[in-house]
């Protein structure tokens, strides 16, 4: 592939982050430069099984919007392609034969007429898992390594692509929940995405935080303080809430009695999750002021 092409396509890898558009036109691409018969960039909600396909081509549409879990099981070439070297393409040559006894290669793949594939892991975290995956019919050749070699070459700008989309989706989402909490309480909020980092805070938080010098946003965006106990309960409160996304029946953290120099700037520190869909979620922090005895 010519210098040229491998422009288009990463250029086409960052032009996607503001026009969603941009994935279906990369992988219509990559699919003609290196002979696929179909393609697709997916990310999957792993907590109910949902997907959202940023670009797909050649896979039958029916098949996408109907992949029956509980029959087929796990997607095997993703569980299968995630197990070996990351940040590199893999095609199915390296588990062809465990490939070919499951259920998601004989009653999904080869009934839409698809048999070899190549493709890479996007992302895989407790609740989304990601990938880009090309195939072709039956009876074709196996990808080649120059083939592989173009993917390679795009990948690590296809990951830093859908990270800055997912993170843009994380922060709307944010938003929204940080809005919602606000219409309930007039208390100061902040809100924090699933790795941990504030992703927004409303004004009492602001002014709050402007007082507290014990209470305070580090440079990478996580909530600190200077007291190392009180930085290891709020971290620990975090990382409950943060665990037990997936257990709504699990109470909240007890709340962390955080000190002031000043009588009016101490607070209780309390961390609730929430989770919204294709991966986003986080924690709600709500700063309760208290009076000192």
């Amino acid at each position: 592939m010519t210098t040229n092409g491998k422009s288009e396509l990463i250029e086409l890898c960052y032009a996607a982050v503001n026009e969603v558009e941009g994935y279906q036109a990369l992988i219509e691409m990559l699919s003609q430069k290196i002979g696929a018969d179909a393609g697709d960039i997916v990310f999957e909600n792993t907590a109910d099984g949902s997907c959202k396909t940023l670009g797909s081509i050649g896979f039958d549409p029916i098949f996408l919007e109907n992949y029956d879990t509980e029959y087929l099981g796990k997607n095997t070439w993703f569980e299968e392609i995630k197990k070996l070297a990351p940040n590199k393409s893999h095609t199915d040559e390296m588990f062809s034969e465990k490939l070919e006894k499951s259920a998601y290669f004989n009653e999904w793949v080869k009934p839409q007429g698809l048999e070899h594939s190549i493709g890479a892991v996007l992302g895989s975290q407790r609740d989304c898992n990601g990938w880009i995956g090309l195939s072709r019919c039956t009876g074709s050749n196996h990808f080649s390594d120059k083939e592989k070699a173009v993917i390679d070459i795009i990948l690590p700008h296809l990951k830093r692509s859908v990270s800055i989309l997912k993170r843009l989706n994380i922060d709307a989402g944010a938003t929204k929940v940080f809005s919602m909490a606000v219409g309930c309480m007039a208390l100061p909020i902040i809100v924090l995405d699933n790795q941990g980092r504030v992703v927004e805070m409303n004004t009492k938080a602001d002014a709050f935080l402007s007082k507290n010098s014990q209470l305070k946003i580090s440079v990478s965006g996580h909530i600190q303080t200077h007291c190392g106990r009180t930085h290891a309960k709020i971290g620990a409160a975090i990382y409950q809430a943060l665990t037990t996304l997936d257990k709504p029946e699990v109470l909240p953290p007890v709340p962390v009695i955080v000190p002031g120099h000043q009588q009016d700037d101490a607070c209780s520190f309390e961390a609730v999750h929430y989770r919204g869909s294709y991966g986003l979620s986080g924690v709600v922090v709500v700063l309760r002021p208290v009076r000192k005895l």
